[in-house]
């Protein structure tokens, strides 16, 4: 007796019909050719391997300390935690835009890197999102700190460590902002095209967390370019796989500046708010060369 759960089943090999690449592609197997005939290029990483902050950096983040806090990363529940140590106010800040090594320890990111815009790169171009997180508090109750992850521009502060408050550099980015200090634990869709941030409540919140990794919650976004030079197009907003902001317009990278995925984690205003964030995974898929909205590579499924 087969288990019940979600999904669709097969009893036998997935492969391409007599249309497959106009026939090209024909019975082979669907699971390696559909992914480069799709329009995206795609990247996941679920952080299986990374063990410490030298892993971190050996595959290719770069972590700065928000303040004096001594940071650690961990792959513990099988997806990346980060620890923002145990002083109030301190966390730390990941960005991946580095040079990956490879070690006994960690691999290179499977994400795109450092991304740099011109006013061009991505005229009539999608960007998509997404990420599983997870948060603790060490006194186990409501969230007051900080956390802000998604995709932004090069920069060692994100936020203002003491209050949570925005401080994107110039060129800003798209992504997620929980700011406990000045909140109720609410998720914020943030965008910033040049010099400032635009923030909109989600009406989803993180509620009341425990000492233990609890209250997980599914985050993406949609990003589709018209006008890169002009910040115009159009940006989705996912929680919990439901739809819950679009923004027109102001989207960033319109000029010369460096994007990643990025990541800071600052504890709350006392120590005993000390915060673990664990990350399960990140996806990325940014539409390929040579293609633009409404995409039509010659190819049929």
């Amino acid at each position: 007796m087969s288990v019940r759960t979600p999904g669709v089943k097969f009893q036998g090999p997935i492969l391409g019909s007599n249309r497959a690449g106009k026939g090209l592609f024909e019975n082979t197997s669907v699971g390696l050719t559909s992914r480069f005939q799709s329009p995206y290029k795609e990247f996941y990483e679920d952080f299986t391997t990374v063990v410490s902050t030298a892993g971190m950096e050996d595959a290719g983040w770069t972590e700065t300390s928000a303040g004096s806090a001594t940071n650690a990363y961990s792959q513990e529940l099988g997806m990346l935690v980060v620890n923002a140590h145990t002083v109030a106010d301190q966390g730390s800040s990941l960005q991946n835009n580095a040079a990956g090594t490879t070690s006994a320890t960690s691999q290179v990111t499977n994400l795109p890197g450092p991304i740099t815009s011109t006013d061009t790169l991505m005229d009539g171009r999608e960007l998509i999102w997404a990420t599983r997180i997870g948060l603790l508090v060490g006194d186990g109750t409501s969230f007051d700190s900080k956390l802000l992850i998604g995709f932004f521009v090069t920069d060692t502060a994100l936020m203002t460590a003491a209050t949570g408050a925005l401080d994107l550099a110039t060129g800003g980015g798209i992504g997620f902002h929980i700011n406990g200090d000045t909140g109720d634990g609410s998720i914020d869709a943030v965008i910033q095209g040049t010099d400032t941030a635009t923030s909109t409540d989600t009406g989803v919140s993180v509620g009341t967390l425990s000492s233990t990794m609890g209250n997980f919650v599914d985050l993406g976004f949609r990003a589709r370019w018209v006008d890169a030079g002009t910040g115009t197009g159009t940006v989705d907003y996912f929680v919990n796989g439901t739809k819950v902001v679009t923004v027109t317009d102001g989207l960033p990278m319109q000029s010369t500046q460096v994007y990643s995925n990025s990541i800071e984690l600052i504890n709350g205003p006392a120590t005993a708010d000390e915060v673990d964030l664990g990350v399960e995974y990140i996806y990325n898929a940014i539409s390929r060369a040579g293609l633009t909205y409404p995409y039509n590579s010659g190819l049929n499924y």
